[in-house]
């Protein structure tokens, strides 16, 4: 018995042991086996429909690989794993239709139309017709006319109000008038007295907010962020760029300007792009091709993400961001 409960222990550690091992090994490959990625893109004179371009993403030595392909307005994309495509767009083969039979076309024979025997009803007469609407205006006339008869009643005298009465209402309305008018400057003076309170609520915030964005911690903290993200921008930029492209305006000067940005760029693709204008050119084209390849380390991600969020500086800013209204705007 003591036998069979040992072995069921082994078997248990023995898979979790795996289990744990996998797991190991999948995340060492995550952070140590570097995602590649590669593009080549090129335009020939002409409009950009003729444009062509790749991208290819691959890991774990081309195991997991996505490429995404543009030709002729047209995308396709495709993803594989280990060589076998999970989906991508796939040529339908077209099925070859039966040759149908040519089938004559056989008249049918016209059936011959029968005459009609009934006899039609008689149709009323115009004297019958006008007869009838003779009848119905004489009747409607009698009813007019009885209508007429009846004479209209006189409306029945007003009773005529008191003097007293009249005096005691335009006094009430006076009395009512006033009423609204103190009303009214009453409110006006409530409203004077929110707004110069909504006036000083938002000049405590905009205290507070000055004094939170230019606090020691957010100096430092904004700084940390900084120099992170421009590691981790160097890391995945690509790390092999070249290429050649040629351009030209109808006016000179605005070739003259597009160069002098594209000179900005030089520290980024470290001159590895050839750039040739055309100053005397009398219409304007742009043509030319680019390849860069690169490589992104998860372990270098996470480096980054670990050092901003376990700041001590940055931790005192979201805790003070959280609790900002519990602080009431430092009341």
């Amino acid at each position: 018995m003591l036998h069979i409960l040992w072995a069921i222990i082994k078997f248990i550690l023995i898979l979790a042991g795996v289990l744990i091992g996998l797991a190991l090994a999948v995340i060492l490959l995550i952070l140590f086996c570097p995602v590649r990625y590669r593009m080549w893109g090129s335009k020939d004179r002409g409009n950009w429909e003729h444009a062509r371009g790749t991208a290819r993403v691959s890991w774990l030595l081309g195991l997991v690989s996505l490429r995404i392909c543009y030709q002729d307005g047209k995308e396709k994309h495709s993803l594989k794993l280990a060589g076998i495509s999970l989906f991508g767009k796939k040529k339908k083969r077209r099925k070859k239709k039966p040759e149908t039979d040519q089938v004559q076309s056989v008249t049918a024979p016209k059936k011959p139309v029968s005459k009609q025997t009934d006899e039609m009803p008689s149709m009323p007469t115009q004297t019958e017709e006008k007869l009838t609407v003779s009848m119905h205006t004489d009747s409607e006339q009698t009813d007019t006319a009885s209508g007429n008869r009846k004479v209209k009643e006189p409306p029945a005298p007003k009773p005529e109000k008191s003097q007293s009465s009249q005096r005691k209402g335009f006094f009430l309305g006076i009395r009512a008038k006033l009423k609204t008018v103190l009303q009214r400057i009453r409110t006006f003076f409530k409203k004077l007295k929110n707004i110069r309170q909504t006036f000083a609520h938002i000049m405590k915030k905009a205290k507070w907010w000055m004094g939170f964005f230019r606090s020691e911690e957010m100096k430092e903290a904004f700084g940390l962020i900084k120099e992170q993200c421009t590691g981790l921008l160097k890391h995945i930029f690509p790390t092999k760029i070249s290429g050649n492209a040629a351009f030209g305006c109808e006016d000179p000067a605005v070739t003259g300007m597009i160069l002098a940005v594209l000179g900005m760029s030089i520290p980024l693709h470290k001159n590895c792009i050839q750039v040739s204008p055309a100053f005397e050119n009398e219409e304007s084209f742009l043509e030319g091709e680019i390849n860069m390849k690169g490589r992104i380390y998860g372990i270098v991600l996470l480096r980054t993400g670990i050092r901003i969020y376990f700041n001590k500086n940055i931790k005192h800013i979201i805790n003070q961001w959280k609790h900002k209204e519990d602080l009431n705007y430092g009341k």
